[in-house]
C-alpha cells in the first residue's frame, strides 16, 4: 500500500509538471502582435526562438566536433533566433509577461525532448521547423505588405 502511494505521488508530480508545461507551451492566442487575431502569440515567438537558439548551438557543436564550416548556417539560426526574440519580448512588454520564465520554462521543454544532447536535435526539427519556417515567413511578408503601404517621402 506504502508504494502504492508513493508511486501515485510521483505520478501527481509528474502530471503537474507536464501541465504547467502544457500552460506555457499552447498558444496564446490573446496576445498579438497588433494584426488582430491572426498575429502570433508570445508562446509562437518563444517556441520559434528557443528552436533556433537549440539549432544555433548544434551547428557550432557539430562545427568543433567534425571540423566543418558550418558559419553559415550557425549566422542563419542567429539571425532567425534574434528575430524571434524581438517579436517574443515586444509582445511580452505589451502583455506586461515575464519574457525570461516563459524562456525557460520553453528551453527546458525542447532540451528535454532532445534528451540534453544537441546531436539529436532532429527531434526538435521534425516538431518546429516547418511552423518556425511559416512564423518567420508570416511576419516578413506582413512587414514587407507594411513597407509598401507607408507613405513613401517625396524627394
Amino acid at each position: 500500500m506504502q508504494n502504492l502511494r508513493r508511486t501515485w505521488s510521483g505520478t501527481t508530480r509528474l502530471l503537474t509538471g507536464v501541465a504547467a508545461m502544457l500552460v506555457v507551451s499552447v498558444p496564446m492566442y490573446g496576445a498579438t502582435t497588433g494584426e488582430g487575431e491572426q498575429g502570433a502569440g508570445l508562446s509562437e515567438w518563444v517556441t520559434c526562438g528557443v528552436f533556433y537558439r537549440i539549432v544555433a548551438a548544434s551547428l557550432m557543436s557539430r562545427s568543433r566536433r567534425t571540423g566543418a564550416d558550418l558559419d553559415a548556417l550557425t549566422e542563419d539560426a542567429r539571425s532567425l533566433l534574434n528575430t524571434a526574440m524581438s517579436a517574443g519580448k515586444r509582445i511580452a512588454q505589451t502583455t506586461d509577461t515575464d519574457f525570461d520564465a516563459v524562456w525557460k520554462t520553453e528551453f527546458q521543454y525542447q532540451i528535454d525532448i532532445i534528451g540534453g544532447s544537441y546531436r539529436d536535435v532532429r527531434r526538435l526539427k521534425l516538431r518546429f521547423e516547418d511552423d518556425c519556417k511559416s512564423l518567420l515567413l508570416d511576419a516578413s511578408s506582413a512587414s514587407l505588405r507594411e513597407e509598401e503601404l507607408r507613405p513613401q517621402a517625396e524627394v
